[in-house]
């Protein structure tokens, strides 16, 4: 293992750092994996649209595919929160006599994290609008 490397990625690294065991794993970003898929459809249906000059289903577009990554985003994040401790349980020893902080910590980072994913989701589609005009304009 190398010294400048800051956790462990493998049984062997962990042994390295003298663990037995991980209290937690975080799995914060599994709750936005879809957003990317948002950006890419609002490129390929806005530079459609930019291409057949149709201003009014653009701003169509742009508009839904907002609206839906917001929604969708905000509602696997609020799922994620509602779930968190049951989900963070999974990861945490039974036997850890830091349990409760463990789980105290993970629901903070869950609370923050969780209900702000929607902003990504919003930043891939606005990524895929600009994207999707072709060139960018120098300021």
């Amino acid at each position: 293992m190398k010294n400048s490397q800051f956790l462990p990625t493998s049984q062997k690294e962990m042994e390295a750092f003298g663990w037995q065991n991980v209290d937690i794993i975080l799995f914060t970003g599994d709750a936005y994996i879809d957003h990317p898929a948002f950006g890419t459809a609002v490129m390929t249906f806005v530079g459609q649209n930019v291409g057949a000059k149709k201003p009014q289903r653009i701003k169509k577009t742009m508009f839904f595919c907002i609206v839906v990554v917001a929604i969708v985003g905000f509602s696997v994040g609020s799922l994620v929160l509602l779930l968190g401790e049951p989900l963070l349980s999974l990861y945490v020893s039974s036997n850890s006599a830091e349990r409760s902080a463990v789980l105290a910590a993970g629901m903070v980072r869950l609370s923050t994290m969780g209900l702000t994913y929607f902003f990504c989701g919003v930043m891939d589609v606005g990524n895929g609008i600009l994207r999707a005009f072709g060139r960018s304009i120098s300021p």
